[in-house]
């Protein structure tokens, strides 16, 4: 007997503390639509990240690895699709496995990330990141963290 097709909704949010939401007790915290998804769904209570950073561990999310296997050590190294992960293996059975938003991969046009499509997708700028600011010494960032946008808020807006 063949399994009922089903719909699976994978979120991945940056710098985003789990217990600042609705669903696991905050008192202020208005997240209806988290909460509603988490009513119905299952929720990883004990989950880390296997990179601080969000480009290597976006890449560990799609590839299923750790940082020394995919090698997209930080932000200005990004995955490119070249090691096959989880979407890949799911279109390959007929899904249809689509992206929406922040990816934060390379994004040249020929990379193959597994999608069937990918919607409003935003990768790392140029596809080399910004090695300037994040490989070296960081101090531009540095300097303009605060309160306010940024030229890198901008950008991921």
């Amino acid at each position: 007997m063949a399994a009922t097709p089903q719909n699976l909704l994978v979120l991945m949010s940056d710098e985003h503390n789990p217990k600042i939401v609705g669903y696991a007790g905050h008192p202020i915290a208005g997240t209806p639509a988290l909460d509603a998804l988490a009513a119905r769904g299952c929720r990883f209570t004990a989950g880390y990240t296997p990179s601080p950073i969000c480009v290597p561990a976006r890449a560990s999310l799609a590839t299923g690895l750790p940082v020394h296997r995919h090698r997209a050590w930080d932000n200005a190294i990004a995955y490119d699709g070249g090691i096959r992960g989880w979407a890949h293996a799911l279109r390959e059975r007929g899904h249809h496995v689509a992206s929406i938003g922040k990816l934060h991969f390379r994004g040249h046009p020929e990379d193959d990330y597994g999608f069937t499509e990918r919607l409003l997708a935003m990768h790392i700028t140029g596809g080399i990141g910004d090695p300037d600011d994040i490989r070296t010494t960081g101090k531009n960032l540095i300097a303009s963290a605060g309160p306010g946008e940024s030229s890198y808020t901008l950008y991921d807006r």
